[in-house]
């Protein structure tokens, strides 16, 4: 389930929904930071947010919304993927793109 930023209503996501199978694109030559996790304890269970960082190729097809799987594990995109660029010489070697995974 999400949040719709605009109007509040809360709704599942186009994935969730089991008859929808999402698109999978391979991407290749991916560097992955594990990051960190953090943890909430709230009414009688525990929340972990984990919150890696994927470094892709400049051409990689991704956008805030998408999901990507790591490892085996799915992690959902967290805001637009930064652009590295040389302010110099305007080389982008790639993106970094943060992930996160909520669990409990």
């Amino acid at each position: 389930m999400w949040t719709d930023p605009y109007s509040g209503e809360t709704a599942p996501r186009p994935w969730d929904d089991g008859d929808h199978e999402p698109d999978a694109l391979p991407i290749e030559g991916v560097a992955f930071n594990p990051g960190g996790s953090t943890d909430l304890a709230t009414d009688g269970r525990t929340i972990v947010t984990t919150k890696p960082t994927a470094y892709c190729p400049i051409d990689a097809d991704i956008l805030a919304g998408d999901r990507l799987q790591v490892r085996g594990v799915t992690y959902d995109v967290e805001g637009n993927p930064a652009e590295w660029r040389n302010p110099f010489t305007g080389w982008a070697p790639g993106l970094a793109v943060t992930l996160e995974l909520v669990e409990g």
